[in-house]
C-alpha cells in the first residue's frame, strides 16, 4: 500500500497550468485583450517554458480574488507606468 500524499505532493500534484487561450477564456476577453493586458504589465506574467507561455490556476485565482492589480511597469525612460487601455 502506497503511503498518503503530504501536503506538499498534494500542491504539487493539483497544480495545474493553462495556456493563453484558456487564461483569456477563465477571465471573459478575448485572446489578443489578455495578449495586450500582458504586453503593457497589466496582467500576471507567467511561466515560459520553450516558445509556449503558461499560468498557474492558483495564481490566476488568486489575481482575480485581488482584483486583478496592476503590476507596475518601468518604460524605456525609466518611468513607472500602471495603466490599461
Amino acid at each position: 500500500m502506497k503511503p498518503a500524499l503530504g501536503a506538499a505532493e498534494r500542491n504539487r500534484v493539483e497544480t495545474r497550468l493553462l495556456t493563453e487561450p484558456e487564461v483569456a477564456s477563465l477571465l471573459g476577453v478575448s485572446r489578443r485583450h489578455f495578449y495586450d493586458l500582458r504586453k503593457i504589465g497589466a496582467a500576471p506574467k507567467g511561466l515560459k517554458l520553450g516558445k509556449s507561455h503558461r499560468w498557474d490556476l492558483h495564481l490566476l485565482n488568486r489575481w482575480i480574488d485581488q482584483g486583478c492589480p496592476v503590476e507596475p511597469h518601468i518604460d524605456a525612460k525609466g518611468r513607472e507606468v500602471a495603466h490599461v487601455r
